[in-house]
């Protein structure tokens, strides 16, 4: 499992690829970690952070809590967001495509792992309604036996 700093490392060595020529400071790495924690919480209002190690006092070495193969998706945008910091220019497009397509992903594969409940409002069908003849949608069935 990778650290914080693991993660911020990633995403300036982005930035370097990019055409920043400096390294990270400790203050640049203060900020890289304010930014992180600020996508994470972004990420976990979109359910995007199931296990992300949320701190009260944020740590560059603490374990980050996500999977390696979530990674990707988390360096990648966090080098989007720390680009304004270091080029007065657009991010670069390779970046962008690269940031964009690691966010699909983990938008997608994390989706895959959930179930959700059909709608009240969608209709059953008229092949599945053999088990209650006169329930017509999803929804909570209360059952007047207490099967």
């Amino acid at each position: 499992m990778k650290t914080k700093l693991d993660l911020i490392n990633a995403a300036y060595s982005k930035l370097l690829k990019s055409g920043v020529t400096q390294q990270p400071s400790p203050n640049d790495l203060d900020l890289a970690l304010f930014r992180l924690e600020e996508m994470a919480y972004e990420f976990d209002s979109r359910g995007l952070a199931p296990s992300y190690n949320f701190e009260d006092e944020p740590d560059l070495n603490s374990l980050a809590g996500i999977d390696n193969w979530q990674s990707t998706a988390y360096y990648n945008n966090l080098a989007v967001r720390l680009w304004p910091e270091f080029l007065n220019e657009d991010v670069s497009p390779h970046l962008m495509v690269d940031a964009t397509q690691s966010l699909s992903n983990m938008s997608a594969r994390l989706a895959m792992t959930r179930t959700a409940a059909y709608s009240q409002r969608m209709p059953i069908g008229t092949g599945q309604r053999w088990l209650q003849r006169f329930r017509h949608f999803y929804g909570a069935y209360q059952s007047c036996c207490g099967d």
